[in-house]
């Protein structure tokens, strides 16, 4: 006969007693034999008495150690829930372990960044300083922490019985607890670290004991995870706490208008009115909001706050401008970069000006949840400038077309029979760089080597320029240095490099037979051999002291002859088809010098 005595509060994991108990261990019912029940309330202690069956000590005994165990489950369970660290989760398990359930020594190994840091707590001594070691390491021992490392579970095993390399080996030795389990921290296939339980004696590792062991361990790899990515959630939190702060004062602080809009749905604008909305965006479907405005916003509308703004926003734009607004925000919500929009205003105290815009979507995976960050500036000081500047250039361009047309005038006034010649090759020089699709840039080269091909005249005797019969070898020879000359005039003249080198070789030919350096077809630019097409039609088209003019057919003819030998044929084919059909005339229009304020 034996009776069991529990105070109140303690309790084994036992059914309901009547007749017959049935005590259960996870697996497996024992039978212990027939009951009778008794309970004394006063004493506040509860009796059982019943014939125990031959060996029913020893399940009693183990119902114990799975009871002990089963607490030390919840109490490691419930340390889970609460742990704020890695540090706090590695040394709260530890000590629950050692202590809940009654093992000699108890660690939590976890992997950082190859690195392998363990926490250890050894029952009547408390924790144990970890020794941070490379994971590496430690798998190259090939005990069974090297097999947790790799995902593998050990059964019980002896201290004396594995590789000289475990870890905590030392400590294990002095303590006299020799036998331990590897567990492996695994969640989702990922290898978080080792949890390894140590025992005084044999057999307290196995069976139960190392099922329940075996389910903390996957427990304590779940938090791990958990713990993790809270850890990155708060830390990603803080960072966009950072990142809002900064751009609130960015925003704020500006130098230029700021100015946040958001969108709402249509449907929602019509069941509830929302003090943010400022206008319909036409068929965009949403309706545009004003989240916010920055100081310098305030300043330039000349608002006194928020709300101002959104009652007074869209009045600001005439009609035209409205237009291209909403045309430029529907732009930029829709992801667009734009950039430098000028629209016109109307300020509350009818003062016209310009404001620039760029702006910039903030995605969001609702369309509804968009964001957009319009940046503007009053310009109107700066458009002012930019006409001034215009006026200037226009001006700067007039002055030079007169100082070039001056220059090619005292040409003329050295040889009244050349009158013109300088203004109808530029023009025939332009007219023929047009259709061969040059750009404007060149096409003014063309026009300013036109104007100034034969500038270098000015240092040949009048009386050999006007002279009305056939000049003899050496006047000839004294004319043709007129290009080097003409050349030695505009070199140090800050002129494109093109202008120089088209005045040098208005006179060479593809066959090397022209001057004054005999350059021949690969040497010569495109300039030169445009001015050397348009130089002769003009020149033979026109009168002369020495000859009557031979007209344009003579002239197209002559060009047409040396087609490929003197002149570039596709130069030739194209003056041709301007004469025969563009109609060219050399006195359609004067030379324009739009855009050579450039050049100087």
């Amino acid at each position: 006969m034996v009776v069991i005595v529990r105070s109140a509060g303690e309790y084994l994991y036992l059914p309901g007693v009547i007749r017959e108990v049935g005590f259960y261990s996870l697996h497996r019912k024992v039978f212990l034999g027939w009951v009778g029940c008794l309970r004394v309330e006063r004493l506040g202690f509860s009796f059982w008495r019943w014939d125990v069956a031959k060996g029913a000590e020893k399940e009693i005994t183990d119902l114990r150690e799975i009871n002990r165990m089963l607490k030390m489950f919840i109490a490691c369970n419930q340390a889970l829930l609460e742990i704020k660290s890695e540090e706090e989760l590695k040394g709260n398990i530890s000590k629950v372990v050692v202590e809940k359930g009654n093992y000699a020594m108890c660690w939590v190994g976890v992997l950082e960044e190859g690195d392998f840091v363990p926490v250890a707590y050894v029952r009547g001594r408390g924790y144990v300083e970890g020794r941070k070691t490379n994971w590496q390491v430690i798998a190259s021992s090939g005990g069974p922490t090297a097999e947790a490392l790799r995902g593998n579970a050990s059964l019980e095993k002896n201290m004396l019985d594995v590789p000289f390399g475990e870890p905590w080996r030392e400590e294990v030795l002095a303590g006299s607890f020799r036998f331990f389990v590897s567990l492996p921290l695994v969640y989702q296939g990922e290898r978080l670290g080792v949890f390894n339980v140590y025992a005084r004696k044999a057999g307290c590792l196995t069976g139960e004991r190392y099922r329940l062991l075996g389910d903390l361990a996957s427990d304590i790899a779940l938090a791990l995870s958990l713990l993790r990515v809270r850890l990155l959630q708060e830390e990603l939190r803080e960072a966009l706490e950072v990142s809002e702060e900064r751009y609130r004062l960015i925003f704020e602080h500006a130098p230029m208008g700021l100015l946040e809009f958001g969108l709402a749905a249509k449907e929602t604008c019509q069941e509830s009115a929302n003090e943010e909305e400022i206008g319909w965006m036409g068929k965009f479907p949403f309706r545009l909001t004003l989240l916010r405005a920055n100081r310098q916003a305030l300043s330039t509308m000349g608002a006194e706050n928020l709300q101002v703004v959104r009652e007074t926003f869209l009045s600001l734009f005439p009609e035209d401008s409205l237009v291209s607004l909403e045309t430029f925000l529907v732009s930029v919500f829709g992801g667009s970069r734009e950039s430098q929009k000028e629209l016109a205003i109307c300020t509350p105290d009818r003062k016209s000006g310009y404001w620039q815009f760029d702006g910039i979507c903030i995605p969001a995976e609702k369309e509804s949840e968009k964001r957009a960050v319009i940046a503007f500036a009053d310009i109107i000081e700066r458009r002012m400038a930019q006409e001034e500047e215009k006026r200037w250039y226009a001006d700067l361009e007039k002055l030079f077309g007169q100082v070039v047309r001056m220059a090619s005038a005292l040409i003329e006034v050295r040889c009244p029979y050349t009158a013109g010649h300088q203004r109808r090759v530029a023009r025939l020089a332009y007219a023929i760089g047009k259709e061969l699709g040059m750009d404007e840039e060149a096409l003014q080269v063309l026009s300013i080597a036109g104007m100034l091909h034969d500038i270098g005249k000015m240092g040949i005797p009048a009386e050999i320029l006007n002279k009305p019969a056939q000049l003899t070898g050496a006047e000839w020879e004294l004319v043709k240095t007129h290009v080097q000359l003409g050349y030695e005039v505009v070199k140090d003249v800050d002129f494109p490099p093109r202008v120089k080198q088209a005045i040098l070789e208005h006179h060479e030919r593809l066959d090397g037979s022209g001057y004054p350096r005999g350059l021949k077809n690969g040497q010569i630019t495109l300039e030169g051999k445009i001015l050397a097409v348009a130089d002769v039609v003009e020149a033979m088209s026109s009168h002369r002291p020495y000859r009557p003019s031979l007209g344009i057919a003579r002239a197209l003819e002559e060009i047409q002859r040396q087609r490929d030998c003197l002149y570039d044929a596709r130069l030739v084919d194209l003056c041709v088809r301007l004469f025969q059909e563009r109609g060219f005339s050399f006195e359609d229009e004067p030379i324009s010098f739009r855009n050579s304020a450039n050049f100087l």
